[in-house]
């Protein structure tokens, strides 16, 4: 779902900028075709950051037949073609298969004796997931917890092999090393915080989970980088990616991008922002120093 003040007007807006009055039809089609909305979104949102300094050409035809998303034309410094990649994790299997489980878990806490005790001492019930239960063991925690006191929680209390409940304060931070979160809470009539931290019950995702959103990200990585394969000789390549996890997938890039295979891509920017404080971070190789200064100076 996306985002329409966050996600659709900023690039609308830039593409107004960049085109005029009147985006192109083929435009129009890929914003207007599904599967293809939100990398062109994604697209359009780097043309307007790229754009606020340099001269952009959007959608640059390489002699391979190959179209990068932008080719960015420093200043005094070499021809830049970029690759831009969405992670459309809620699209992902592994995403699904989170919500499928989390869903049906976070549902069974629903008006449940347990769930009302919490509410009153503003606890939130979290629920560790060791591995992906089957549908009997989901069935099996939903009958046990009618039964739960709010005394047996306070420390992490086994539902089933692979659930387990704990109540926490609602001060008191997420866990940090889980990719994914699911939750309840409710939502009154006047203006309140929605916060993840406000849920009533919360379910982190398991293990597996988790790498299989790092293998759909390394991937992403290696079809920008192929899309990059032939640029003209002199010029230089760099990745846009946006995507989830962002922290957890900086340690991956670190490792990449000094590998031979980026040496003439030596730049990537992990959730392009002009906004402080985001998770926005670009990651470059030795010695790139210089087109670095050039792109963002000082």
């Amino acid at each position: 779902m996306l985002d329409i003040k966050r996600d659709v007007v900023p690039p609308i807006a830039f593409a107004l900028r960049y085109f005029g009055d009147t985006l192109p039809t083929q435009l129009i089609q890929k914003l207007r075709n599904r599967p293809q909305t939100q990398d062109t979104l994604f697209e359009l949102l780097c043309l307007g950051f790229f754009a606020e300094r340099n001269k952009v050409v959007y959608e640059p035809k390489l002699a391979d037949g190959k179209v990068p998303d932008l080719l960015v034309e420093l200043d005094g410094g070499p021809p830049l073609y970029v690759e831009c990649k969405s992670h459309r994790f809620v699209e992902a299997p592994y995403w699904e298969a989170f919500m499928a489980v989390s869903s049906q878990l976070c549902e069974a806490f629903t008006a449940q004796p347990i769930t009302k005790a919490g509410e009153e001492e503003r606890l939130r019930l979290e629920l560790n997931l060791k591995a992906r239960p089957s549908s009997k063991e989901i069935e099996a925690v939903r009958k046990a917890i009618p039964m739960l006191a709010l005394e047996q929680v306070r420390v992490e209390h086994p539902l089933s092999p692979k659930v387990s409940v704990m109540a926490v304060p609602r001060s008191q931070a997420l866990r940090s090393g889980f990719s994914l979160t699911s939750g309840r809470q409710m939502i009154g009539t006047e203006p309140t915080r929605i916060t993840q931290e406000d849920n009533y019950v919360l379910a982190y995702s398991w293990p597996g989970l988790d790498r299989k959103r790092r293998k759909l990200q390394r991937a992403l990585l290696r079809d920008a980088r192929l899309q990059l394969r032939n640029i003209p000789i002199g010029s230089f390549g760099m990745i846009c990616i946006q995507t989830v996890s962002a922290k957890r997938f900086l340690p991956d890039l670190h490792e990449l991008i000094d590998q031979d295979q980026f040496s003439r891509i030596p730049l990537v920017w992990l959730n392009p922002s002009l906004v402080p404080g985001t998770e926005s971070k670009i990651v470059f190789r030795d010695g790139a120093g210089d087109l670095m200064d050039k792109l963002v100076p000082a």
